[in-house]
């Protein structure tokens, strides 16, 4: 169902079933979508700063792209999420899975990674500089060109110290 690019700043969404919908380009900035289903989503371009979609589950979600810079991802189910080239600048991703996630040129800028688990991604070219990684595990993830290093207090990658 395709309802992109619409304005939804601000909007309460919490808890909505909006299973493979497509948001292309809309703004949810400051936007409350804390428990909502995004399964198989194209939210590419979108908008999401300043957003709290803690416990969402965004499996195989399209956020190419996507601003999601200050946002609240703290506990998402991100598996198999496509967020590549995505602005995710002090973004709060603690305890979020995000296996077999590709994220390629994200910027990560000051996020907060605390006990992700980011095993099997793609993070070629990411930028980690001055994220938070103490318990995140890039087991067998792809660090290939990224920045931002050293990579202190990860497990499962070369890159970690």
């Amino acid at each position: 169902m395709f309802f992109g690019p619409i304005d939804l700043n601000h909007v309460n969404l919490s808890g909505a079933n909006l299973i493979g919908t497509n948001f292309d380009s809309s703004n949810f900035s400051e936007a409350n979508l804390s428990n909502v289903n995004l399964f198989n989503s194209d939210l590419k371009n979108a908008d999401f700063s300043d957003a709290n979609l803690s416990s969402a589950d965004m499996e195989k979600t399209k956020l190419d792209g996507a601003d999601l810079s200050n946002a609240n991802l703290s506990r998402v189910n991100g598996d198999d999420t496509k967020l590549n080239d995505a602005i995710l600048i002090n973004a709060n991703l603690s305890d979020a899975l995000m296996r077999g996630a590709f994220l390629s040129g994200a910027n990560l800028n000051g996020a907060n990674l605390s006990n992700i688990k980011m095993v099997s991604t793609t993070l070629n070219g990411a930028d980690f500089t001055g994220a938070i990684l103490i318990g995140a595990n890039f087991n067998n993830s792809n660090l290939e060109d990224a920045i931002g290093g050293p990579f202190v207090g990860c497990i499962g990658h070369p890159l970690c110290v």
